[in-house]
């Protein structure tokens, strides 16, 4: 009984959190995990489970070739779908290799979220791939850029991992989205990003 009252208020506290930084209380999710534009093309053929543990990401893959306006709008629609991954698998490494954590809250509250969800046994995932859609720059100042992006989180909820039974549901999500990027020796870091309800 003490282990469930402490899981609702983690899940209630990271709900909150994720709400107040614009973080999307989801990640790129689905049975293989991202989505049609920022990941690999078997992501599209994907099919839904009816098995929690069938939603968990598959690691998504960065971007090749980032030294361009078009490079700078695929390593953006890569950062929720690693965000995503991050909390759906418990492995923030993807997320904080590509982010500047001094200055990107929104990674350090992912980072924390996905020990708080480890300790609690619990992921968060979808049952259907994350998308991302509609990627443009719209801001940039020498090695600066911001990109803009709409984020569709499907229904899903935070399941243990081990046995699939379902904490909470979650409702699907659509959201806009913001990465401050930074070009630094042969790739983009992640200033700061967030994720709004639209």
């Amino acid at each position: 009984m003490r282990r469930t009252v402490m899981l609702v208020m983690l899940l209630a506290a990271l709900w909150s959190v994720a709400s107040c930084s614009g973080e999307s209380t989801t990640t790129e999710s689905g049975p293989i995990g991202g989505g049609p534009t920022a990941s690999s093309a078997d992501d599209t053929t994907a099919k839904v489970s009816d098995d929690p543990l069938d939603w968990v990401p598959s690691e998504p893959v960065r971007p090749r070739d980032e030294k361009t306006r078009q490079g700078a709008i695929a390593f953006a629609s890569y950062v929720p779908l690693v965000s995503y991954y991050a909390l759906g698998t418990g492995n923030a490494n993807a997320l904080t290799k590509i982010a500047d954590r001094s200055t990107c809250q929104v990674c350090r509250t992912v980072s924390q979220n996905v020990v708080k969800l480890t300790n609690a046994k619990a992921i968060e995932v979808r049952n259907a791939p994350l998308t991302v859609d509609g990627a443009k720059v719209t801001n940039v100042d020498g090695d600066f850029f911001t990109v803009t992006f709409d984020v569709t989180y499907p229904p899903g909820g935070y399941v243990n991992p081990k046995t699939g039974h379902i904490y909470e549901r979650l409702d699907r999500s659509d959201r806009r989205g913001v990465a401050n990027l930074r070009w630094v020796d042969d790739g983009w870091q992640l200033l700061d990003y967030e994720v709004k309800e639209k």
